[in-house]
């Protein structure tokens, strides 16, 4: 019977600013609403200075975080290693601290959200005989596929690109694709975002996988009238700032889009909000007349002050989860078709729209 899970997470998990931690956080409550106790190991993330360790631990049963050690790899290094499991690597004692914090607290499973926390996740479940769990968040090989083609496009955009960054997006992605069957290889059970990965995956040899789409963030107040009533801003796009392919996006709507938009409704409102750790990026947007709310503390509540949400991407892997996210926050949403991939957002009733250019 399952009593005690020990969560490894790649990244801190609170605040939820954005669809990977919030993922992360609102399973960790859904364990705890059904009476598991549960201990998170994670890393330190930069952005997320607003709560400390200790804070969120009074969330938790514990919290155990580390610091991400950042190095430049060779070639070699990286067709061995993926740079997100060589920034996690331990130094010192930490994988035992890690053991330890799970064997102390009686931990009976370990649920690795993310890829980037595998190797300790499998650490842990080893050294104590205990099943491992992995929530699949992506498939992290396609994610890194789109990753790189996106990175090499703005380079020779730029005037430069090199046969060398060629060879080390090509090593890291085969380091990637073994990493990812080593951890799958060694979980009970896979929980898949996505109903289109989950279908993808079934047609090679991958074990016991079960679809697990996004939870629902706890709803924190009762609204009457319509769901827009009382909302400050028309459009909004909720997601993270720093992937290339959400950075893309976002320059096609307030470039192409929102020109349209104000041409018909000057007054028209406009923010922007999520993850941002690139100021460059960040003037990019304040020079397109958007409001930029970086970092928001709840991705939730953040939504909620849209009265229609966008989300304007054109590569992406897996489920967009901020469409999940506007929706849940009863935004009326408009959404490329990238944007709707991973979940059957045909239905009717939804309030929801599919628009393949800038008129539509």
């Amino acid at each position: 019977m399952l009593r005690s899970v020990c969560v490894v997470a790649n990244q801190r998990p609170f605040p939820p600013f954005h669809g990977a931690n919030a993922d992360i956080w609102r399973i960790m409550q859904a364990l705890r609403y059904q009476g598991i106790g549960v201990d998170c190991i994670s890393w330190k993330d930069s952005v997320a200075t607003s709560w400390q360790p200790a804070e969120l631990a009074g969330q938790l049963e514990s919290y155990l975080e580390f610091d991400m050690h950042y190095t430049d790899q060779r070639l070699r290094e990286l067709a061995r290693t993926p740079a997100f499991e060589h920034s996690r690597r331990f130094l010192g004692d930490e994988a035992e601290q890690a053991v330890t914090r799970a064997r102390d607290r009686g931990c009976n499973a370990v649920l690795v959200i993310g890829l980037y926390g595998g190797k300790l996740g499998q650490t842990i479940a080893k050294r104590l005989g205990i099943p491992l769990f992995y929530r699949s968040q992506a498939i992290e090989t396609e994610y890194y596929r789109h990753y790189y083609a996106l990175l090499r496009q703005h380079a020779r955009e730029g005037g430069y690109y090199s046969t060398y960054m060629n060879a080390r997006h090509q090593a890291e992605l085969r380091s990637i694709a073994s990493y990812e069957r080593n951890v799958m290889a060694s979980a009970q059970k896979i929980f898949e975002i996505s109903c289109d990965d989950l279908r993808t995956r079934q047609l090679g040899d991958s074990p016991d996988l079960v679809h697990l789409p996004p939870l629902a963030p706890t709803l924190r107040t009762e609204r009457t009238g319509p769901p827009w009533a009382g909302r400050p801003y028309d459009l909004g796009y909720l997601g993270n700032l720093f992937m290339p392919n959400n950075q893309k996006g976002l320059r096609w709507f307030t470039r192409e889009v929102l020109p349209i938009v104000r041409k018909r409704r000057p007054n028209t409102r406009v923010v922007v909000t999520g993850k941002l750790v690139d100021p460059r990026f960040l003037s990019e947007l304040v020079d397109e007349g958007v409001d930029v709310m970086p970092n928001p503390t709840d991705s939730h509540e953040a939504a909620c002050s849209f009265k229609v949400g966008v989300n304007p991407i054109f590569e992406g892997n897996g489920t967009t989860v901020k469409t999940i996210d506007l929706l849940w926050a009863g935004c009326g949403v408009v959404a490329t078709p990238i944007g709707v991939q991973g979940y059957g957002f045909a239905a009717d009733g939804l309030p929801i729209r599919v628009a393949t250019n800038p008129e539509d």
